[in-house]
């Protein structure tokens, strides 16, 4: 399924100028820049993967010291590898009953599941990342398509969590410590370091790539998406996004099917 991920060392010095040239380029993200020995790593894991090394620095982030990818970069990672036939989710529910089914149908006819709810983020403390707000349905598909993926086809991964995994437990974490340290002094905003802000960016991205249609109103988003500043303003795109692409109700209250 995977290539031999040492076989990039086979020729280190040639790899090591690779690296080198890739970490000065403008267009890598900026946890890349300047530092060769995270490229390597990058190289590796593309080698590994089969896929392109920009597209593994795209996917790749470090969140407070811990290495983890994108949800869509894992679910692409299982398609690429032919895991599956196709994958598509039951949406069910609204708000704090929402929940996500992701239904994997396998290549003997057979179907895999994983099922992930509001409920189960709540409880679990996930929903304390903001973005549970913004787009709460798009959340769930990826939390339940990495289940699937985790629990069915592990190979996959190779024990790699997800940039959305190391993001949520952080927030889960981060509410904890504040419940039980007692205030000292006022506590300081929140600042959002470039890497969470580059990943929120791409999400945004694949959002207006899969919900809009209209070719000026998306460029115009997505460059307001890739000149935003801050969280606020990605979670104000995300918020347009959304309402923009919800479909008129009908009378069938059946759940819905959506395919990746």
């Amino acid at each position: 399924m995977t290539s031999n991920s040492l076989a990039i060392y086979e020729n280190f010095a040639q790899t090591k100028e690779i690296a080198q040239a890739l970490s000065s380029s403008d267009l890598v993200p900026d946890h890349f820049k300047k530092k060769p020995a995270n490229v390597l790593i990058a190289l590796e894991f593309a080698h590994r993967n089969d896929i392109s090394p920009f597209a593994a620095m795209q996917s790749l982030f470090v969140i407070h010291g811990r290495v983890g990818l994108t949800a869509s970069m894992a679910i692409s990672l299982a398609r690429k590898h032919n895991v599956w036939k196709s994958l598509v989710y039951k949406v069910e529910g609204e708000g704090n009953t929402l929940a996500v089914t992701a239904i994997a149908k396998l290549h003997d006819d057979s179907e895999a599941t994983a099922t992930v709810s509001m409920k189960m983020a709540n409880d679990a403390g996930w929903s304390k990342n903001a973005i549970y707000k913004s787009i709460p349905e798009q959340m769930l598909k990826y939390r339940a398509a990495v289940f699937l993926i985790r629990s069915h086809f592990p190979e996959v991964l190779f024990g790699m969590q997800t940039v959305e995994e190391l993001r949520d437990v952080d927030a889960a974490q981060a509410t904890q410590a504040k419940n039980v340290t007692p205030p000292q002094r006022k506590e300081e905003p929140i600042v959002v370091i470039d890497h969470e802000l580059e990943e929120m960016k791409e999400k945004v991205i694949g959002l207006i790539d899969i919900n809009i249609d209209e070719p000026i109103v998306k460029e115009k988003l997505l460059h307001k998406t890739r000149v935003a500043k801050n969280f606020a303003d990605l979670e104000s795109l995300c918020k347009f996004i959304v309402a923009a692409s919800v479909p008129q109700k009908d009378t069938d209250p059946a759940p819905q099917q959506s395919e990746t």
